[in-house]
């Protein structure tokens, strides 16, 4: 999964889809690994965000991947975020196929906090989706950042 954004590729996490302005994101920011701010492991995922969109998905800053999960079960997914006051952000879970998502569960930015605050989504996937689509945008200028991305099969 990389949720620790300890592999990266040029400079980039690896194992992510990442909605840049190189990409299809509009606006003017900046992705970058933070090896002195960060929860665990030897860097965090930084956004430093002057202008974007706020409709989310593709448009604005952020970054998605799926992962295989088994229908009916269920999965805790816990991350770590760090934000400036004004920086609004979602964080998106649902079961998905190749042609539909379901059961959409959805975490948006609580007060925002000088410290790192953590995060946790208990999602029981849908038995007619095998995989698990995580997508994470943010929607308002300042500075947001996230680490420590798990995910774990619960009863």
């Amino acid at each position: 999964m990389n949720g620790g954004f300890e592999e990266s590729v040029d400079g980039y996490p690896a194992n992510w889809l990442l909605y840049t302005n190189k990409a299809a994101a509009s606006g003017d920011f900046t992705l970058t690994l933070n090896s002195s701010d960060r929860v665990e492991g030897k860097q965090a995922l930084e956004f430093s965000i002057n202008t974007c969109s706020n409709k989310g998905g593709y448009l604005s800053p952020g970054f998605t991947n799926e992962f295989d999960a088994k229908p009916g079960r269920s999965y805790l997914i816990s991350f770590y975020t760090k934000s400036s006051p004004e920086t609004k952000w979602i964080f998106k879970l649902s079961g998905v196929t190749a042609k539909k998502g379901f059961g959409e569960k959805v975490i948006s930015s609580p007060a925002a906090s000088s410290n790192w605050e953590k995060h946790e989504l208990k999602f029981t996937q849908p038995e007619n989706a095998k995989r698990i689509r995580m997508e994470l945008n943010v929607l308002s200028t300042g500075k947001f950042l996230i680490d420590g991305i798990e995910m774990h099969e619960v009863n």
